[in-house]
């Protein structure tokens, strides 16, 4: 089942956060099914996130090349700022069986124009025309097909896409939990998590949280 909205006054973001949203941006879920448990499905929203950006490419029928990158975990981007974000929760087989279908409830929101604030772009300031009906049929297409290939080998089958682009490779951030700590993003692991490089040598991964860019570098002097 596939639903989109040209407007909602009840969305729900990451954490529990609101998210409501005027006209002119297109508001889209879907149902997706994996014969995989929900411990197994670590990496989904970065692969959906490829499959949003590659369909975003497809129907833009412009001669407008549009840079689109994205922010671990589930974050559009263009010249760091927020075209669209992904949700995805879990709608079944929360419990006891593994080997049960899992079925998963996923969301993104894209701002086709109109967008307010500093911190936030849209396709037609890039100008690129296009409308909630002209892409949401796109996107389902390539859901379908991430689903496919996620159900088949995971996050595997979208590592090499995402370091395409991955808009935090090499870049100072901070996480929401460290404020005062500056790590080097290094990638994203074979799981999707995040992998971070400190200034002393030390190596994180991390599997959830938000991460903020940072105009301080990371001085790395090696391990100690």
């Amino acid at each position: 089942m596939a639903i989109y909205a040209l407007t909602q006054s009840a969305g729900r973001g990451r954490n529990g956060k609101s998210w409501d949203a005027p006209l002119c941006g297109l508001y889209y879920s879907q149902t997706l099914h994996f014969n995989r448990a929900p411990n197994a499905l670590a990496g989904l929203s970065l692969a959906l996130g490829i499959a949003a950006v590659e369909a975003i490419h497809e129907a833009n029928a412009s001669s407008v090349k549009l840079d689109i990158a994205l922010k671990w975990p589930n974050d559009l981007w263009i010249a760091a700022r927020k075209l669209g974000g992904i949700l995805i929760e879990i709608a079944a087989n929360t419990h006891a069986d593994p080997c049960a279908q899992t079925t998963v409830v996923a969301g993104i929101g894209i701002n086709l124009a109109g967008a307010i604030g500093t911190d936030r772009t849209d396709l037609a300031a890039h100008g690129v025309a296009l409308d909630a009906p002209t892409l949401a049929p796109i996107i389902l297409k390539h859901w379908l097909l991430a689903a496919a290939a996620f159900n088949r080998a995971g996050f595997a089958n979208f590592s090499a896409r995402w370091a395409k682009l991955d808009a935090l490779a090499g870049k100072s951030v901070r996480l929401s939990d460290q404020s005062d700590t500056i790590w080097q993003a290094a990638g994203v692991g074979p799981d999707g998590a995040l992998m971070l490089q400190g200034a002393n040598g030390q190596q994180r991964s991390v599997a959830s949280g938000e991460v903020t860019l940072s105009t301080r570098l990371v001085q790395n002097s090696g391990p100690r």
